[in-house]
């Protein structure tokens, strides 16, 4: 597992690793039996068990919400019917944009006239908290958290 970049903030390293996710849509998304939130994009991937998207999404050590521009949709304390229904209607939806909080690499995904935030809840020294994961086509693992760290590097992916 290496660091991500050196020259830029830890916001920019990961707009830049993420930035070719912009404009591809939401194949699957769901929570996992471990509760954490998993969003495939792009088209499907076969691995021997399973399949997965181009780019994978899993949100982890943060706790998160769907929201519109008036309203919170769900979040991720409500109960999983109520998640399910709100998640499933972004199938098919692009990603439009992205940002990245600089302290403690929070996100927000912005999909049509809906946004994801993610908000990390772990900041301590363990690595194994990664607040939020990305796979991309490569099976690279670009991990974000605790705290500000960006790590790359390629690891089993999260089913």
């Amino acid at each position: 597992m290496t660091e991500a970049g050196s020259g830029d903030s830890p916001g920019g390293r990961v707009l830049r690793l993420l930035a070719p996710m912009l404009g591809l849509a939401i194949a699957r998304i769901r929570l996992n039996h471990a509760g954490a939130l998993i969003i495939d994009f792009g088209m499907p991937l076969s691995n021997l068990d399973y399949v997965r998207g181009e780019w994978r999404l899993a949100v982890f050590n943060s706790v998160w919400r769907l929201q519109s521009a008036s309203t919170v949709l769900v979040a991720s304390g409500d109960d999983s019917v109520r998640i399910d229904t709100a998640l499933q209607g972004l199938r098919g939806v692009e990603l439009d944009s992205m940002e990245v909080d600089e302290q403690l690499l929070g996100a927000s995904y912005r999909f049509g006239d809906k946004e994801l935030r993610v908000f990390p809840v772990y900041t301590g020294p363990d690595d194994r908290y990664d607040a939020w994961t990305v796979w991309n086509p490569l099976r690279k693992q670009i991990r974000i958290g605790p705290g500000a760290r960006v790590r790359i590097g390629e690891e089993a992916d999260v089913q």
